[in-house]
């Protein structure tokens, strides 16, 4: 019996472990698809680049030699504002350069530097792992709405029936003689059924996301309801969002366009707000329209 419990909880850790990565991924192809660099060349991975200013909040853009790379790194220093003009960058197989004012610029992810994007948005991950998790466990007790008190010696007759019924099979039970009904209590959990309402929970909290990232977002119905100036107030915090995104970026590259001879060029991504209709589908698909230049080989956070 402790072995059949021990097994259903590690079950449910796993559920609960793979729920929480499953959301953070998802915000995580959100965010760093959310800019197209334009006339960037072949050198310059926007996927790797933008990752590390979604989790690290900084990173590098430089020149060495023919190659045009962005990573993450250290700084060391700064000028009389605090903004940081030389450090390492740092990349995968032992790659390291040293960064000068000669040869590349830092970008903050966020107007207010120290900030990161994943810092601003990580708080959602554990409230929607338990809201889906919630759900899958109100799910499960539409199935089983009852507790089975019984003795030892009909224990493991219940927990086989019961399983059957997890297995969404008919129970039969067989036994010697008359079974006596005495040995069983059956207590209505009259579990309520409450997954509608915790979608609308967590479609408000797919919102908060989007308007964090600078995504459009909301009911299409309601909008068709609202007057100029409720849509309005509505979209002013998503520009706000989104501008203490695309800024940091914009000013980077006039600096090192100038710095480098380039004319690399960058814009927020208009088709992730055609491929967002609702939070739910996108819980569901987990597939943002990805960022021109981006890579199919995605490391993990940690890398």
């Amino acid at each position: 019996m402790a072995r059949n419990r021990n097994k259903l909880r590690d079950i449910a850790n796993w559920s609960n472990a793979w729920t929480f990565d499953r959301v953070q991924n998802m915000i995580e192809l959100l965010a760093v698809n959310s800019f197209i660099y334009e006339n960037a060349p072949d050198t310059f991975n926007p996927y790797f680049f933008e990752r590390k200013l979604f989790y690290d909040g900084f990173a590098w853009l430089f020149k060495d030699g023919d190659m045009i790379l962005g990573l993450g790194g250290s700084r060391k220093d700064y000028d009389v504002y605090g903004w940081p003009t030389s450090g390492k960058a740092i990349g995968f197989h032992g790659y390291n350069f040293n960064v000068t004012p000669d040869n590349g610029v830092c970008c903050y992810d966020l107007s207010k530097r120290g900030l990161s994007t994943y810092g601003l948005l990580m708080d959602y991950i554990p409230r929607l792992t338990d809201l889906y998790r919630t759900m899958d466990v109100n799910i499960h007790a539409q199935k089983t709405p009852v507790i089975v008190v019984t003795d030892k010696e009909n224990e493991l007759t219940v927990r086989n029936a019961v399983d059957q019924i997890d297995s969404n099979m008919s129970v039969i039970v067989g036994v010697d003689g008359i079974l006596d009904m005495k040995q069983f209590d059956v207590l209505n959990t009259n579990a309520p059924y409450v997954v509608d309402k915790l979608q609308i929970q967590s479609h408000q909290y797919w919102n908060d996301i989007f308007t964090i990232l600078g995504i459009e977002n909301g009911d299409k119905d309601k909008k068709e309801r609202m007057v100029v100036d409720e849509v309005n107030s509505n979209t002013q915090p998503i520009e706000i969002y989104r501008n203490a995104r695309l800024q940091p970026r914009e000013r980077m590259l006039e600096r090192f366009n100038k710095l480098a001879g380039t004319n690399i060029q960058v814009r927020f991504n208009s088709e992730i707000l055609s491929s967002i209709t609702n939070a739910d589908e996108y819980y569901i698909s987990g597939q943002p329209k990805q960022s021109k230049g981006g890579s199919d080989d995605v490391p993990s956070k940690d890398e």
